[in-house]
């Protein structure tokens, strides 16, 4: 996971239901591949049956299973995602932080060689600033933290290194509570934009560690496109937030091209800003933190 070769593999999800192609495809892969195939095949039939399709689903070089290019999907959270009911923003009801206090953004000691940490450090710390800058003006704190701290307890990210990601990919609040352990960083993302740029994809990662789903799920406008992601399946929306019948968000920290597409903030501080909805979507996931 740590190095150049954890690539995304732009693999179809149909040969995943085959256990030999599987095991074939996982061969030195830390887990045991006569664990993975089946897991792996569960959270894609578990993805298809919330609404998502096919192309949005990848398998990376570790067996991660990657929802539209940058979320990690648990095998816990795909099951949950299976016959909720539809609101926005949110990824399934049983997603949610919850007793989260302090959260700890590291990279992982293995990923040091493969990312540049200096073209890391300081929009990370920019993205968390502005995080914990929401969370104190809503009244909800949670403290972000820069490496380890002790009072992060099992709240920690690691960071590490995958090169063929558009934007990054993580996980999100799984079944217990904790914020999504793992955000993935692309090397041409951190050479290949500026600093506020950074920033802003490092602040919408953070969005779905902490459990919200794109923004314009039902159009993907902000990158120009009119095709929904999932059906109705696939979250919960967050009341006051926009839905179908409504102007979609197009300020939104969490559209699904919120740096590169045609409606992105222009360079600057602008791209360091949460729409009303943002805050409407994360107080309401604070709220029940």
């Amino acid at each position: 996971m740590c190095t150049e070769s954890a690539m995304l593999m732009q693999t179809s999800i149909r040969p995943l239901l085959s256990p030999v192609f599987a095991a074939t495809m996982l061969l030195g892969c830390d887990t045991p591949t006569e664990q993975l195939p089946r897991e792996q095949a569960e959270i894609v039939s578990n993805l298809l049956e919330a609404g998502y399709r096919e192309h949005d689903i990848t398998i990376d070089d570790n067996g991660g299973v990657i929802l539209q290019g940058d979320v990690q999907m648990p095998l816990g959270a795909s099951r949950d995602l299976t016959g909720n009911s539809f609101r926005q923003y949110a990824f399934g009801s049983e997603h949610r932080i919850s007793g989260v206090t302090d959260v700890c953004i590291v990279i992982a000691p293995c990923a040091m060689s493969a990312l540049n940490v200096e073209a890391i450090t300081t929009p990370m710390k920019v993205a968390m600033q502005e995080w914990q800058n929401l969370t104190d003006d809503l009244g909800r704190k949670i403290t972000f933290h820069w490496g380890q701290n002790s009072s992060c307890g099992e709240n920690i990210v690691n960071v590490y290194s995958a090169p063929s990601i558009a934007q990054g990919a993580l996980g999100f609040p799984p079944e217990n509570g904790r914020i999504g352990d793992t955000m993935k960083i692309n090397k041409p993302l951190i050479t290949s934009v500026g600093g506020w740029k950074r920033a802003r994809a490092f602040m919408h990662e953070i969005g779905h560690l902490l459990g919200l789903r794109h923004t314009d799920w039902y159009s993907q406008a902000s990158c120009g496109k009119d095709e929904e992601e999932g059906t109705l399946w696939g979250s919960e929306r967050i009341p006051g937030t926009p839905d179908r019948t409504q102007t979609w968000d197009s300020a939104s920290l969490m559209n699904r091209c919120p740096i590169t597409g045609p409606y992105a903030p222009a360079d600057g501080e602008a791209m360091l800003q949460f729409s009303t909805d943002d805050q409407t979507a994360i107080e309401w996931i604070l709220d029940n933190n």
